[in-house]
């Protein structure tokens, strides 16, 4: 050993939990038929498409013409118009007048035709009819899912057992923490909370009063008027940070990322000599996204209104007022609060992908596949995700020629959630109301009230060299929300021709003209697969999303006036701070890429409520140096409590000896 060195190295690991879960559902496949549909594609232009003649599997014929003045004729068209000499007649694709259909004799799907003026026979259309088939189908979605974690990572340690260290903490912590959920639910229309619930028809419910509101003209009023916070209204591909639309020129804010803790040891060397304390380096991560292709077709047809609402309500609460008490000879370090950072990032984007495409523009096919759904169509996705994080830690340090570290934090909460819905539909129709709603709900909870007592007790040559560090608050509260429409944001009107059609779908028709496969685009593979719904069509994406960290820490260190190695430096420092919590979330519902059309009314409302709120604004930090003596004595009670009625102890260098006891032991 070394005669006034470095004796041991302590290194106490308390915390560092990590808890992460993951949710994933995609659905990629519907049947064996399905078909990817590749989103950015040039569309090619449009070619008539015949079916192949059926040949006899294993007979054979010689061929069916004869020469006329050299050339081949056809005797009978294997095609109608597949001669080659006789190149088929070009169609302006308008639907044949008096082609409205009537219901087959035997019902829907029977087979039967019903072509009218519409029907190709031989010498007139050359075009082969369209073949539909029918089917009950159309598959709802109602899946709800909750990652809800809770981690409690409360130390103690402590030297003396008795001193009441654990008691310094007076804050009622279940009440305080009452009083910042009530905050954060007091900017939430109330009616909202129903949505995260998982009960499909309270979610109807709810889309169905906001409808009927909104298209009586109420939905706008603002919030303040029922005590609820301020409701923005917003605009398409803006960003908005802390209740305002981002300044042109500025870079968006973006969420912390996750990095990893570092805990990796400093002091192996052991030559420096010092207390270190880590309390708070907290993160709680939750992440979510929904992609909503469901309703991803070429085609939309409502019969009826069109009620769209989207919706982003960010909330962060903090409570940070610290208590530090620190003392001791003037030297270097840095004892300044290190400021809090709250934001609330949130955009809306709408995506035209295709709008410059033409109806029409990408033949139909031939064969048409129609799903029935009778009565009102539910495609409801609900991801609700919680963190809780209780880290209360008590630590008490001293040191005597050593290095003492305490890592009492740097906890890890992690949730993901991811579902992918893919379609399967090129047109989809729709009997009566299409409801589209999109909400994201984001709150941050920090209750981070710390006391601090430090002190050093150096004498004049172990002061000059000493440092002395006191950091607190620095945390970090991020919500970062984006609600990214794609298709077409326009409604044309529904004229005679496509209601022919529909009423041809309605009466189950099993032929129809060609002509028809000009008037809507199809996906470019031949077949063209419809859904039909006779009633509602609610079509509601909800991301809930609320992290709660409580990081009430008390730290008492004392570094006395010790022997330690010459030329290096003495380190006191203590963190409480620099937690994070951060709610990331993204919803994009894909719809019509090519065209939508409307028999009613289109409403349609953006709404926006981002609110940072500060409980007990009004309280400052208590940042006290008082006298050296009085402080020394406080934190040496906690450390080495003297028997009642005797002296106090002074404070003294250690007596370090020279001999190593075990290795004159040993020989």
């Amino acid at each position: 050993m070394t005669p006034g060195g470095v004796t041991e190295i302590i290194t106490h690991f308390i915390g560092y939990w990590h808890i992460t879960e993951e949710i994933a559902r995609a659905r990629l496949l519907y049947d064996s038929n399905h078909h990817d549909v590749v989103l950015e594609y040039a569309p090619l232009p449009f070619r008539d498409v015949r079916p192949p003649p059926e040949l006899d599997e294993l007979t054979s014929a010689g061929p069916r013409y004869t020469l006329i003045d050299g050339l081949p004729r056809f005797a009978v068209d294997p095609i109608p118009g597949a001669n080659p000499l006789s190149p088929p007649a070009r169609h302006a694709g308008e639907i044949p007048t008096g082609s409205r259909m009537q219901l087959p004799p035997s019902g829907v799907g029977s087979g039967s035709t019903a072509l009218g003026p519409a029907a190709w026979r031989p010498g007139d259309d050359p075009d082969p009819v369209i073949r539909v088939t029918y089917d009950i189908g159309g598959d709802q979605r109602l899946f709800h899912a909750s990652q809800i974690k809770m981690l409690v990572d409360s130390d103690l340690l402590y030297l003396v057992a008795g001193t009441g260290v654990e008691n310094l903490q007076t804050l009622d912590l279940p009440a305080t923490l009452r009083t910042m959920l009530d905050e954060a639910k007091a900017h939430l229309p109330a009616e909202f909370e129903l949505l995260t619930g998982g009960n499909a028809q309270a979610v109807v419910d709810f889309i169905k009063a906001q409808s009927v509101a909104l298209a009586a003209g109420v939905g706008e009023q603002s919030a303040d008027e029922a005590g609820q916070g301020t409701v923005q209204e917003v605009v398409a591909n803006q960003v908005y940070v802390n209740g305002a639309p981002l300044p042109e020129g500025e870079e968006r804010p973006t969420a912390p990322s996750l990095e990893r803790h570092e805990f990796d040891l400093p002091r192996t060397d052991g030559t420096v000599a010092g207390v270190s304390a880590e309390l708070g380096s907290n993160t709680s991560y939750s992440a979510a996204g929904i992609v909503d292709a469901n309703e991803e077709t070429m085609t939309l047809v409502v019969l009826g209104n069109v009620f769209q609402t989207d919706a982003i309500i960010q909330t962060n609460v903090l409570k940070d007022h610290d208590h530090v008490e620190i003392v001791g000879p003037e030297r270097g370090g840095t004892m300044t609060p290190a400021g809090n950072i709250a934001n609330n990032i949130a955009e809306f984007i709408q995506n035209d992908l295709f709008a410059t495409l033409k109806p029409g523009a990408i033949f139909a096919g031939f064969e048409w596949r129609v799903d029935i759904f009778e009565g009102d169509f539910l495609d409801i996705k609900t991801l609700v995700q919680e963190n809780w994080i209780i880290d209360n830690d008590v630590t008490v340090q001293t040191t005597s020629g050593a290095y003492d570290r305490v890592l009492a934090g740097g906890s890890l909460q992690l949730g993901l959630a991811d579902i992918v819905d893919l379609g399967k539909y090129e047109l989809i129709i729709i009997g009566q109301n299409y409801y589209t709603s999109n909400f994201i709900l984001q709150t941050n909870i920090l209750l981070d009230d710390d006391i601090l007592k430090i002190a050093a007790s150096l004498g004049e040559d172990d002061a000059a060299r000493s440092s002395q560090s006191v950091s607190w608050e620095g945390n970090t509260l991020t919500n970062d929300a984006v609600i990214e429409r794609i298709g077409s944001s326009s409604f044309g009107t529904i004229d005679e021709q496509l209601m022919n059609l529909i009423e041809a779908i309605r009466n189950g028709d099993t032929e129809l003209a060609s002509s028809y496969g000009r008037l809507l685009n199809g996906d470019g593979t031949g077949t063209f697969d419809i859904l039909y719904v006779t009633g509602n069509y609610y079509d509601i994406n909800i991301v809930s999303q609320t992290n709660v960290m409580v990081d009430a820490d008390t730290a008492v260190q004392l570094l006395p006036d010790i022997l330690a190695p010459r030329g290096e430096t003495l380190e006191q420092t203590a963190s409480t701070g620099g937690n994070v919590q951060t709610n990331t979330a993204a919803i994009m519902d894909v719809s019509a890429l090519s065209d939508q059309y409307l028999g009613g009314e289109f409403y349609h409302d953006a709404m926006l409520v981002q609110a940072n709120i500060v409980v007990g604004a009004d309280e400052e930090d208590r940042i006290v140096a008082p006298d050296p003596d009085e402080l020394i004595s406080e934190v040496i009670a906690f450390i080495d409590p003297q028997p009642a009625g005797s002296e106090e102890a002074p404070l003294a260098r250690p007596t370090v000896h020279a001999d190593d006891v075990m290795g004159s032991m040993l020989t």
